[in-house]
């Protein structure tokens, strides 16, 4: 069964005065066959922690078996307060889980973007899935953006709010210096995860079967002017979409309205990570 619907998370806050909350976060999702909305939920209170948390939902990441639709999950980051929010379709319902993983590096901080240093605290950033495990799960890859490590967790463990991911999470290795990264993504083709560096203006990779060291991660792309910053890497078959925004430029500085500030990439996974160390031979 092909599923063809898109999912996305509105967090509805003004930032033009005071910090105001307008509306609650929600997940919405809409088919893509009509352009219509199928479907709304509203993230409890009890998901949010406090007034920062609906500015740290910076990505959604969708677990979905196409023979079951039904029972698909969504996991949401929150870097702003370090958790991952976990919504159920079929029970309607959503769950906050924390770990010490999730939490930003304080190794990892100041570390420069478009000339500007980073000193954010951002923890959990982004969570990539693997394909279906022999157990009708999938690896769970995550990492906070003030970080150069890379965890791991079985969904099994996301998806039954009755049970602790403590004691359940794995440290994968460390991607070495400058390696501080948001989004990321896998592919199961080629069983490598790309980051979004921005601490390099680059795309990293790494093939996940081989371990996660310094040595094992390359460099698919790199670009000082149409790669500054990376918010988001996608997967759609061996197609990899990149978009790239500059904020560290709008917020520190300012972005020249003559110049292109914003960059969708397209590329295929194979000229990516053609010649890396992520390249099967």
């Amino acid at each position: 069964m092909e599923i063809h619907i898109h999912t996305y998370l509105p967090i509805a806050l003004s930032l033009s005065d005071a910090r105001k909350q307008l509306k609650p976060p929600a997940i919405i999702v809409f088919d893509l066959k009509t352009n219509k909305q199928i479907f709304r939920y509203n993230l409890k209170d009890t998901d949010l922690v406090n007034e920062r948390t609906a500015g740290g939902l910076t990505s959604i990441t969708v677990d979905v078996d196409p023979k079951s639709c039904a029972d698909a999950y969504a996991y949401i980051n929150d870097l702003a307060t370090n958790s991952l929010i976990v919504f159920s379709m079929r029970e309607r319902d959503s769950w906050r889980i924390n770990h010490s993983s999730f939490n930003h590096d304080a190794k990892a901080l100041n570390f420069s973007v478009a000339g500007n240093v980073i000193n954010w605290k951002d923890g959990i950033f982004s969570i990539a899935l693997s394909d279906l495990n022999s157990n009708g799960t999938r690896t769970a890859f995550y990492h906070p953006l003030v970080s150069t490590q890379e965890f791991s967790v079985d969904t099994a463990f996301l998806k039954d709010k009755s049970k602790s991911i403590e004691g359940n999470v794995k440290i994968l290795g460390n991607r070495g210096p400058l390696t501080q990264s948001g989004s990321h993504v896998y592919h199961n083709g080629t069983r490598t995860l790309l980051y979004a560096n921005v601490a390099q203006d680059a795309i990293l990779c790494w093939n996940v079967d081989k371990e996660l060291k310094p040595e094992n991660v390359g460099i698919a792309a790199q670009d000082h002017k149409q790669l500054v910053y990376i918010s988001d890497l996608k997967v759609s078959g061996d197609d990899v979409w990149v978009l790239v925004n500059q904020i560290p430029r709008f917020v520190y500085s300012s972005l020249n309205p003559g110049e292109n500030n914003y960059f969708i990439h397209r590329a295929k996974i194979e000229d990516l990570i053609k010649g890396t160390v992520c390249e099967k031979k």
